[in-house]
């Protein structure tokens, strides 16, 4: 008689019930692992969600402590030194920053900037380049990438291009003024004074104090108003000068305001502004000049050598200063001066040239 299927069957059932037992066995077993596992992680990494979120409040240093801290029990953990460089770069300490940084790499956003931050702060601009070309790539409107990379393009002779990115960041909302003054600086280094007054111009039309800048409101007018002297257009210049120095007093504004009052025949006030330019340096030679010149103009050989007389003698005066010396001999009839007076003029003259060609093959070579 055949043998019955059914224990077959049976054992079928039966194969497939206990396949299943184990199956939910496993998952029985492996679920509370896995949870066990991620719990241990959260409750080891907690600390470093800590420090992550003091760096997002700004709380810097009390970040790098966490972080230490951290280290001190787990040394080589990768997260936490990324957490304790990106602490130091907001602390400035950009050397330390840089060799965690050199030994572990970087991969996130975060990391990427903040390495950035550091090499550009070291003046290593080579190296930040590729590092804020990888910012770009992730936002190519990310005004601190932006901004670092004018600064290494600039730095690296690269002008056009950091005309270029800086073009991009004023087109920034936000970023306007500090878009066009990366572009005056570039102008200005360059000698175009007049692209440069042109930024001026736009950072005066958006902020009037000339607050918010890099440099501060009276350093500001001031180099407005010298490069509009530059551009030829002494009147507006002086405006510029007179503002910077309403802000703050200083020499250079004075010694300009002198130089353009004297070009636009207001002598006495030009006196005035060099007299009080030789208050703040009595042997500044650009305000005595001045005050020379003016003597000179009215044939007051006596008054000149009067402010010239001071630095006359000095190893370091200039063939400006030796010249009014000869002029004001010449109308004295001071034959023994005047010829001495001369030879000192052309001899400073010829060092002087020879000084500058020498200034323009070093900046040729760089």
């Amino acid at each position: 008689m055949p043998q019955s299927e059914e224990p077959l069957v049976s054992m079928h059932y039966a194969s497939k019930r206990g396949a299943g037992r184990a199956l939910r066995l496993a998952v029985l077993v492996l679920v509370p692992t896995g949870m066990i596992v991620a719990a241990a992680v959260w409750w080891r990494q907690r600390p470093l969600a800590e420090v992550e979120r003091r760096l997002d409040e700004g709380n810097a240093e009390r970040a790098l402590e966490a972080a230490n801290a951290y280290l001190a029990g787990h040394p080589g953990d990768g997260h936490a030194l990324s957490l304790q460089a990106r602490a130091l770069v907001e602390l400035g300490r950009w050397d330390e920053a840089s060799q965690i940084f050199a030994q572990i790499g970087v991969q996130s956003r975060e990391e990427i900037q903040a390495w950035a931050t550091a090499l550009v702060h070291r003046q290593r601009w080579n190296e930040a380049q590729p590092l804020l070309a990888r910012l770009l790539e992730l936002n190519p409107n990310n005004p601190l990438a932006l901004r670092y990379v004018t600064t290494c393009r600039f730095q690296l002779g690269q002008a056009g291009a950091a005309l270029d990115s800086a073009a991009r960041l004023a087109r920034i909302r936000g970023h306007e003024v500090e878009g066009c003054f990366l572009s005056g600086v570039i102008h200005r280094a360059q000698g175009d004074t007049h692209l440069a007054v042109e930024n001026w111009a736009h950072i005066e039309a958006l902020r009037p104090s000339a607050e918010g800048l890099p440099i501060g409101p009276a350093e500001f007018f001031l180099i407005y108003g010298e490069d509009l002297l530059l551009d030829s257009t002494p009147r507006a210049a002086l405006i510029k000068l007179r503002k910077s120095q309403e802000l703050e007093k200083s020499l250079a504004a004075l010694l300009l305001i002198g130089k353009v009052l004297s070009m636009t025949g207001n002598e006495a006030e030009a006196a005035e502004a060099w007299t009080q330019a030789l208050e703040l340096d009595t042997s500044n030679q650009e305000a005595r000049n001045g005050l020379a010149e003016l003597a000179l103009s009215r044939s007051d050989a006596a008054d000149a050598l009067r402010w010239l007389t001071p630095i006359a003698p000095s190893p370091n005066v200039s063939s400006t200063t030796a010249y009014l010396m000869e002029r004001a001999h010449t109308l004295l009839g001071s034959e023994d001066e005047l010829l001495h007076w001369q030879r000192r003029t052309a001899a400073l003259r010829d060092s002087e040239k020879r000084q500058a060609a020498l200034k323009r093959k070093v900046r040729r070579a760089l």
